[in-house]
């Protein structure tokens, strides 16, 4: 072993032979190869609407805290940024899947914003059983459900749609994918093509998608189904529900000079407000722990809320932390680390208690090699948010590769103390203290997780694998 992957999506879906979806990666559906939007005044919240195609991304961790829910849905849908509505917010779609059913009975229709449709199929054998948990489960059951960071899933966050559209909540999707280019063309076989190829759709389906100009159609899960960049879907008619996944705005996002990401953000929402989309509810997942997505990002969930909350922000200057934040991310293209330790310490004044600020902190304190006060501050960080303990895997990989098991071996155990359920991250911990010669580590780790209860279905070799691996620790 002489390489070690401490990304969970990589374990999760290939080394364990993820036998549901039989295929190597998340799918990829690219109308067209995504290309980053013009450079855009950066000086407003909101710059003028930049042209926004795509492909999707995947897999989650479980979620920081539970999600944030309007106590009651509204009675009829509202113009979306014309007042102000709460932000739903989540870890990954599956998260959002409680939200989108308390509004079944009116059939909204589903605008996604996303580089992934979440349109993988469940495997057959599970299908009756996420049927009746869809139908009468809990909210917190249909989230835990759906968190594959865990021995046995019942379903994982890439199938959230189909089985929103197999329930019957939807009567349309319509999936606004990233597309920065709106010259380049977009073409009906190779998304015919990849679509089948990935399994997300069946022949019938792939037959009934066509092109009229920009827009795909067709019929998928006997509903309505429309795809294009955002600035080519024609008027939407409501109830709407409108989800934003993280994942739409990373493949936008080329760095901070030609795309910042502040005011990326903000030229989105203004494009949506333009539609004056009547909508009952706005959802929005982070989808970091696939490592696609990094975690100085993460921001962008408290800065996208704001702006839903009070849509009278929308095109003002940026108030004082955002603009910090947007020269922060700019001054790190040219290594001005001193410039950038003082807007993050007057960040950590005025936001002493804010989880992306101390991640500021930490951040900072790596630029300048002080080991002690970054790991200090990424502790507190992940105190308000534990999902910034996904940072500690990227130490450890980053430990790893410099050659230093014994520190990336620390760092796996600070992940796992902050994701003590999670079951792949001990079976990593294991790996790398087999890796560094320490056996009854390993073993013991190997042990617990023996006895927990892996699917057979998306996990049918863990047995094997183990037993293996508990093996080759006795040689």
């Amino acid at each position: 072993m002489n390489k070690l992957s401490f990304r969970l999506t990589a374990l999760l879906i290939c080394a364990l032979l993820f036998a549901a979806c039989q295929r190597e990666e998340p799918p990829v559906v690219s109308a067209v190869q995504p290309q980053p939007p013009a450079a855009a005044p950066a000086d407003t919240i909101a710059p003028p609407p930049a042209p926004v195609t795509g492909s999707p991304a995947t897999a989650p961790a479980p979620s920081a805290a539970p999600t944030i829910e309007p106590a009651a849905p509204p009675a009829g849908p509202a113009v979306f940024m014309e007042r102000g509505i709460t932000l739903i917010r989540g870890e990954t779609l599956a998260d959002a899947l409680p939200v989108w059913r308390r509004f079944a009975a009116q059939k909204p229709a589903l605008l996604l914003l996303s580089n992934d449709p979440a349109l993988l199929p469940p495997p057959n054998e599970l299908l009756p059983r996420t049927a009746t948990l869809m139908a009468s489960g809990t909210d917190e059951a249909l989230r835990a459900a759906g968190n594959p960071q865990q021995p046995a899933p019942l379903f994982l966050p890439v199938m959230s749609v189909d089985l929103a559209l197999r329930q019957g909540w939807l009567r349309e999707l319509i999936w606004a994918f990233p597309l920065p280019d709106p010259a380049q063309e977009v073409k009906l076989d190779k998304l015919r093509e990849q679509m089948s190829n990935n399994r997300l759709i069946d022949a019938e389906e792939a037959a009934s998608l066509q092109l009229d100009g920009k827009v795909f159609s067709g019929r998928l899960r006997g509903m309505p189904f429309r795809a294009a960049g955002l600035p080519d879907l024609p008027k939407l008619d409501g109830p709407l529900i409108v989800h934003i996944d993280l994942s739409y705005l990373q493949k936008l996002y080329k760095n901070e000079i030609a795309t910042p990401v502040i005011p990326l953000a903000g030229s989105v929402l203004q494009q949506l407000k333009e539609r004056r989309l009547p909508v009952l509810a706005v959802t929005f997942s982070y989808n970091h722990a696939d490592g696609n997505i990094p975690m100085n990002v993460r921001f962008l969930g408290d800065f996208i809320s704001a702006l839903t909350e009070k849509p009278e922000r929308l095109g003002q200057p940026l108030p004082k932390r955002w603009a910090a934040q947007k020269d922060i991310l700019y001054l790190e293209n040219f290594f001005q680390k001193d410039e950038i330790r003082k807007l993050v310490e007057q960040q950590a004044q005025d936001s002493p208690k804010t989880a992306w600020v101390l991640y500021n902190r930490y951040h900072t304190a790596g630029l300048f090699k002080e080991t002690g006060p970054a790991l200090a501050n990424l502790a507190h960080t992940v105190a308000l948010d534990r999902m910034y303990g996904l940072e500690y895997l990227t130490l450890a990989q980053r430990a790893f590769d410099n050659k230093a098991p014994d520190q990336a071996l620390k760092m796996m155990r600070m992940a796992a103390a902050t994701f003590p359920e999670d079951p792949f991250i001990k079976l990593q911990t294991a790996q790398l203290a087999m890796e560094n010669g320490d056996k009854e580590t390993a073993r013991q780790l190997i042990r617990e997780l023996q006895k927990l209860p892996w699917s057979s279905v998306y996990y049918p070799d863990m047995p094997k694998y183990l037993e293996g691996f508990l093996a080759e620790l006795e040689k």
